[in-house]
């Protein structure tokens, strides 16, 4: 006899697409419709940041509670009894769904406290409650095992951990609800997972670091905070002996911008060098290569304006993940993952020898492009109310709320227009915010 109804069948099926889906692309709302029906209420198919901070989805709530009377009955259904095979992989999607959401609150918890203190590394109180659920309901899965090698406490805590902090980061990084942040959103998602996240899940959670990210897109757009979306999103093992990560995520990104450095300067700060190595070296210095720990990012932005001679030695970094530091022959390997960002037209710098073809092969394995803040807007007032609305929390000015952001709005409908072209982009809008203040 079959643990699962017909119909408990078919909306588990539904709860398993929604736990692999991409949460930023529309295809979610219809997951979200067939499993509630005549209960789902409607909301914005785009999950963006408002600046009313009014951005929840009821249907998650109803979902969840769903989900867990399904797991408690078919839990009780087995009463001890082996699960049949046929039902494995329904009970398992239940499962998982169920103990993430049961613990999403804990790990956005967990993410702001890692955020204020960023040399603290605690114990993470709650997996002691982590372990027991997944415990209670995963024993029945346990002569499975090798079916589900990566079905692990440890794994689980430290997927879902990263998954929350995706989310996290994404939603904030990224403003907008028209169709190019809906694509930027989902593009990060997948730079972070890939397209297939129950595949990442089961093995390429320990290779994605080897992938590098190159951010390509006009200057104002955001580029930084892409990569600080996927930065702060990787995986991190867990230790459980220790209940710890193996260590804070909000520390484990390295920023260098390439154009304000002179030659010498910018190589010794990406690979490090002994004393002496050049004038001016009066002591040994560890680079950012080597100071990136596995689980951490180097972001290199402006790659673009490096000269050849960079290009050459970060290329060889790239193929053999090695490097040495300047007046050193010691190897030393570096372990974490690469994301490169750059405003130049990269046709017209490969065409003409200023970028390396070889280089930009090496960077382009995943590639993301920052739309234009005009492209966002598209000349949609409720959408420049709403970028404005966050702007202004996110730089501080005054406390005037939507009186201030009506009056920024109107000025620029009377002065510029809403189809303003915003050559800087967003810059150029933050400072246009101020500029309005102030003048």
């Amino acid at each position: 006899m079959s643990l699962f109804s017909k119909e408990d069948s078919i909306i588990i099926r539904k709860l398993k697409e929604l736990i692999y889906c991409n949460p930023f692309l529309p295809d979610r709302i219809e997951i979200e419709k067939d499993i509630l029906q005549g209960k789902y209420k409607p909301v914005d198919t785009a999950w963006s940041l408002k600046a009313g901070g009014n951005f929840g989805n009821p249907n998650l709530d109803l979902i969840d509670k769903l989900a867990k009377e399904k797991l408690d009955k078919s839990l009780d259904k087995l009463k001890g009894s082996a699960i049949a095979e046929e039902d494995l992989d329904l009970y398992t999607s239940l499962t998982l769904y169920v103990l993430y959401h049961q613990h999403r609150a804990d790990f956005s918890k967990l993410i702001k406290k890692q955020e204020q203190d960023i040399v603290a590394n605690p114990k993470v109180e709650f997996y002691d409650d982590f372990l027991a659920d997944f415990v209670k309901y995963a024993i029945v899965i346990k002569k499975f095992k090798h079916l589900y090698p990566w079905f692990t406490a440890p794994h689980l805590f430290a997927l879902m951990f990263q998954i929350r902090r995706a989310f996290n980061y994404t939603f904030e990084c990224i403003i907008g609800s028209t169709d190019a942040p809906i694509k930027l959103r989902a593009s990060v998602w997948q730079s972070i997972f890939t397209h297939d996240l129950a595949r990442y899940q089961r093995s390429l959670y320990t290779s994605m670091g080897e992938i590098n990210t190159l951010i390509g897109g006009p200057s104002g757009t955001g580029k930084s905070l892409i990569a600080k979306s996927i930065a702060m999103a990787r995986y991190i093992p867990f230790d459980e002996a220790n209940r710890k990560f193996e260590e804070n995520f909000s520390a484990s990104m390295h920023t260098l911008n390439l154009s304000s450095l002179s030659k010498n300067l910018l190589e010794a700060e990406i690979f490090g060098h002994t004393k002496g190595a050049f004038t001016g070296a009066i002591s040994e210095r560890i680079g950012h290569l080597e100071y990136c720990s596995n689980n951490g990012t180097l972001f290199l932005d402006e790659i673009g304006e490096t000269s050849n001679d960079i290009q050459v030695k970060l290329l060889h970094v790239l193929q053999s993940r090695e490097f040495h530091r300047m007046g050193d022959t010691q190897t030393r390997t570096f372990q974490g993952k690469l994301i490169a960002a750059t405003n130049i037209d990269l046709n017209e710098a490969l065409a003409d020898g200023r970028f390396r073809l070889d280089f930009y092969y090496r960077l382009c394995s995943d590639y993301i492009e920052t739309p234009e803040l005009k492209t966002i807007l598209e000349s949609r007032k409720d959408e420049l109310h709403n970028m404005i609305g966050v702007l202004i929390k996110r730089i501080t000015i005054g406390t005037d709320g939507p009186n201030l952001v009506d009056y920024i709005v109107d000025w620029i409908e009377t002065n510029l227009g809403l189809d303003y072209r915003w050559p800087g982009n967003v810059r150029e809008l933050e400072q246009c915010c101020r500029n309005i203040i102030v003048r």
